[in-house]
């Protein structure tokens, strides 16, 4: 019934729209930038598509995501899109479902603790970050395919054959 009442993102066909943003990592009793996360979420799957990371100096420019023809991506405070596709309602539209790039952050953040390193040493702390990057696309696969699957192994649509 949620998934019914939940409105996706209305393109033209072909179009994917993606949101793009990065997230700062600071260093332990640091109050600045050390890293920075690049992301792009998949707007129609809710899925991280492409992450990269690079120190503080590794500004936020829509140019380092990789692209295919159809994306539409999504930014802070502009949007790359197909000459001529969308109309500006369309466009508003697709940028109130950008927040999920947000929530996805404050996941990162929250859950696995990726804003403040524990470690000083560059080499450490990148894969420190990369780590935490690979388990958060782990529970996201995990998340989605649990969805399917009860926790004892039955699928929901077997169950719902079964007489009472």
């Amino acid at each position: 019934m949620c998934r019914a009442l939940r409105d996706g993102p209305r393109l033209p066909q072909g179009l994917r729209p993606r949101a793009v943003d990065s997230t700062t990592v600071q260093g332990p009793a640091r109050t600045g930038t050390e890293w920075r996360i690049h992301y792009a979420l998949d707007l129609t799957t809710l899925t991280c598509d492409w992450c990269e990371l690079t120190d503080a100096h590794g500004g936020g420019r829509l140019e380092r995501t990789p692209m295919r023809k159809g994306d539409v991506l999504l930014a802070d405070r502009h949007y790359l899109r197909p000459a001529a596709v969308l109309a500006a309602p369309d466009v508003l539209e697709l940028y109130r479902v950008r927040w999920q790039i947000d929530l996805a952050f404050k996941r990162h953040k929250q859950l696995l603790k990726v804003g403040r390193l524990p470690q000083t040493h560059a080499q450490a702390a990148h894969s420190w970050i990369m780590a935490k990057l690979v388990i958060a696309l782990l529970l996201e696969t995990l998340y989605r395919n649990a969805r399917a699957i009860s926790p004892w192994g039955y699928r929901f649509h077997a169950l719902a054959r079964v007489p009472q």
